[in-house]
């Protein structure tokens, strides 16, 4: 059963009202909160995704809310503020998590170790925020998701090892960010797997840099050329000179 809960304000949801109730999907929105729960109810056991769109946590960490849904394969979040994520995202979070996105949620920094306890993670999303910086330290190594989403950011490099030894990645978006060129030494030899990378929106200098992802490059490769000025507009994937 999936669940709605819409511009309203609650102390939490009374475990009374679900002790019937198999929710298999939680979609908060524009909602507040003091915590999901008041106790954590034997129905919470099959609750797999929670969507949370614009909702105030009373208790000012939007996190605690997470502490009782252990078996949570999905977690969505839009349009609520995330500058920092850290380790109180690691303390109440589902180790069973699968798939996290985050959508326009102001997020800035990712610190170190966030996602190193989360095994069965495998995708890994983050649209419209304000990262300048990735690091390699914020996932486990090696780490086995499949797809990283880092749309519409303001990354302006890639730096070494970034995403080495990943060896299940297949899906690769950087679209919408700030930078020029794509480092062959970002993937440690871990390119090969890479099956969908897209570099659209970004201000792509096609030089003798860039030919290495051309020669081995994947199955769907989006982007275009801003720079030199003679390749300006050409589709990336064309660019073989």
């Amino acid at each position: 059963m999936e669940v709605y809960i819409r511009y309203s304000t609650l102390q939490y949801l009374p475990q009374e009202v679900l002790k019937n109730v198999r929710i298999v999907a939680l979609h908060l929105e524009n909602t507040t909160l003091a915590q999901v729960f008041d106790e954590s109810p034997e129905s919470v056991e099959d609750l797999k995704q929670l969507n949370i769109v614009s909702i105030r946590a009373l208790r000012g960490v939007i996190w605690e809310i997470l502490e009782p849904l252990k078996n949570l394969r999905i977690l969505n979040i839009y349009h609520n503020s995330v500058k920092t994520l850290g380790s109180d995202f690691s303390q109440y979070a589902s180790k069973n998590l699968e798939q996290f996105n985050l959508y326009a949620t102001e997020t800035e920094t990712i610190k170190p170790g966030v996602f190193a306890d989360f095994p069965k993670l495998n995708e890994v999303a983050i649209f419209y925020g304000k990262l300048r910086t990735l690091t390699r330290d914020i996932f486990p190594t090696p780490w086995n998701g499949y797809s990283l989403f880092f749309t519409a950011n303001q990354l302006s490099e890639i730096p070494t090892g970034l995403f080495s030894r990943m060896p299940n990645l297949q899906s690769l978006i950087l679209s919408q960010n700030q930078l020029s060129t794509l480092p062959q030494d970002a993937f440690d030899g871990n390119f090969g797997g890479i099956r969908y990378l897209s570099l659209d929106g970004n201000p792509l200098k096609c030089d003798c840099l860039m030919k290495w992802v051309i020669i081995d490059k994947p199955e769907i490769l989006n982007g275009k050329c801003e720079m030199p000025k003679d390749k300006q507009g050409k589709k990336f994937e064309r660019s073989r000179n």
